[in-house]
């Protein structure tokens, strides 16, 4: 059946929004799917970007993931179909357990220490946020689609805007560390207990965190034609 054209009746459920770049390892994708479907309720799957052959009941967003995250998120605030709230995801997110909801809020740290966020970090610091947090750890997050429109004016005039990070700030969604449940590395030394797991794709095509999701989910999903 493959990807179509949304319906305009929203699900009582949030949508998941997913963003796929050029150059997403297909199979990080697969994994990531069957995860959303077996443990992240949730009401459709709408997706912007490059489709796998194998994807089906998912629904197309009419936005360019290459122009950036910012036409991805305005094009989902726009589109009436897409629910608002809506979960917004990628393919290195992996849901390792039953989730009752969007699952649990985490943050990165402090966003003075990340590398090439000061320009959004001193924009943060003008909104009256001096010591904001860093939400691109790659783990689901719930938008709500006024407050996305006002992270968005926020970062109208930034050569980089870092969106994750400005609407989490700005919608005060605080949160808990997220700490080794950001996976960069091929070693075996990563959180088999963690609910959530956000994996490089060095580190699942050749890690063992890449054998640990796959052995997780075996079987097809609802979202693969051959599910």
């Amino acid at each position: 059946m493959g990807a179509r054209s949304k319906p305009a009746a929203a699900p009582s459920r949030p949508d998941i929004v997913l963003s796929v770049r050029v150059g997403a390892v297909p199979e990080q994708l697969r994994y990531a799917v069957r995860s959303w479907a077996a443990h992240l309720p949730h009401g459709h799957l709408v997706v912007a970007g490059p489709s796998p052959s194998w994807l089906d009941n998912a629904y197309f967003l009419d936005a360019d993931p290459e122009a950036g995250t910012a036409a991805v998120l305005r094009a989902a605030v726009e589109d009436r179909a897409v629910s608002d709230p809506f979960l917004f995801c990628g393919p290195d997110t992996f849901v390792m357990a039953q989730q009752d909801g969007a699952g649990p809020v985490l943050h990165g740290g402090p966003a003075r220490e990340v590398e090439g966020m000061a320009e959004t970090y001193a924009r943060l610091a003008e909104l009256g946020h001096p010591d904001p947090l860093s939400y691109e750890i790659g783990v689901p997050i719930l938008f709500d689609k006024a407050a996305v429109l006002v992270a968005l004016d926020a970062a109208a005039e930034l050569e980089r805007p870092y969106l994750r990070t400005l609407y989490g700030n700005l919608a005060g969604l605080g949160g808990e560390p997220a700490g080794d449940a950001v996976v960069e590395f091929r070693g075996p030394r990563f959180p088999q207990d963690a609910p959530l797991l956000s994996v490089g794709a060095d580190a699942f095509v050749h890690g063992f965190v890449g054998v640990y999701v796959r052995e997780a989910f075996p079987e097809p999903g609802p979202y693969e034609l051959d599910g």
